[in-house]
């Protein structure tokens, strides 16, 4: 909350964010679970301003935009005036309202990048193609991370890796601010880019739609869902964790169509069934454990994708 409402003042300088973030304590011990932050993104930022000698508005302009030939993209100060520039809108109380405008001294490099779905096409084929990288440190940043107990996560150095709801190979990544949302995904297989940009925050995911357009693009089997065959009473039950910007509570009931689940209070939905005791939710997958080998599960490890591995305990 306090950094929220410092996000809307551009009185306050950086090292206000840098200031609160040491105030607060890790929700986890690390490589325990992930969580995506942009405070860390935020922090990285000053890593490449210290590295470069250059502010990070200067190095991703001459860095990056310049040589790529992406002249529709920038650092995107808001007070400047930039032709056919889109208004961001948002939906409070049932009405599309126009979004406030955004005070780019605190999203910085969490964010704060201005371009065109053709600019984002032109940056993830170079990024892809060897144009961004060497080929060392392309590898890095593809490569799955791991937890501590050896979990592959669908994430690696900033960016989403893996399957996705589809089975597609995929790297990429999503984001969002007031009044804008956005996708940007790297279909290593058919060598496709995906680009959704929307000037608005409302009830349409623009990863979804990214998904679909990459359905009709590239091949794909989809996937049969079958009735969970197994004990669903050791599975029922509220399970309970950290999550990004408080904790999560996932409860699992029993309906007439089978398993349901609900996350913090929201109308419960089927629990399609994949394999033993995972589930799968939309492009996130539910894994149910339990402490010995036999008796009802004990936690719940949802994996929400490229941003989140968190590990719910039963209550």
């Amino acid at each position: 909350p306090e950094f929220g409402m410092l996000a809307s003042n551009a009185r306050f300088p950086r090292d206000s964010a840098y200031a609160l973030i040491k105030r607060y304590p890790f929700q986890f011990s690390t490589g325990e679970a992930q969580i995506y932050n942009n405070s860390a993104f935020w922090l990285l930022g000053l890593v490449v301003e210290k590295a470069s000698g250059m502010t990070y508005e200067d190095y991703v302009e001459k860095k990056l935009f310049t040589p790529l030939g992406m002249k529709r993209s920038m650092y995107c100060n808001s007070g400047e005036n930039v032709e056919r520039r889109a208004q961001g809108y948002g939906v409070r109380n049932g009405e599309i309202r126009r979004a406030p405008t955004n005070v780019h001294t605190w999203p910085f490099s969490a964010g704060s990048i201005c371009s065109t779905a053709g600019d984002l096409v032109t940056w993830l084929q170079a990024l892809h193609g060897g144009k961004v990288l060497s080929q060392k440190s392309y590898a890095e940043m593809i490569t799955p991370s791991k937890l501590n107990d050896g979990t592959v996560l669908r994430y690696g150095m900033g960016l989403g890796v893996g399957r996705d709801s589809r089975g597609l190979n995929f790297i990429g990544h999503g984001g969002s601010i007031a009044g804008f949302t956005s996708e940007a995904v790297w279909y290593p297989d058919a060598q496709t880019a995906v680009v959704v940009l929307m000037n608005s925050n409302g009830n349409i995911d623009p990863g979804a739609i990214a998904g679909e357009l990459a359905a009709e693009l590239l091949p794909w089997k989809r996937p049969t869902f079958q009735p969970f065959t197994g004990d669903a009473t050791s599975l029922v039950g509220k399970y309970k964790g950290p999550s990004r910007g408080g904790e999560m509570t996932i409860e699992v009931t029993q309906g007439p169509q089978g398993l349901m689940v609900s996350a913090n209070g929201s109308p419960p939905r089927p629990l399609p069934w994949v394999e033993e005791w995972t589930f799968r939710q939309s492009n996130s997958f539910l894994t149910f454990h339990r402490s010995g080998s036999s008796g009802p599960a004990t936690e719940l490890r949802f994996d929400g994708g490229p941003s989140t591995y968190l590990i719910l305990k039963r209550q």
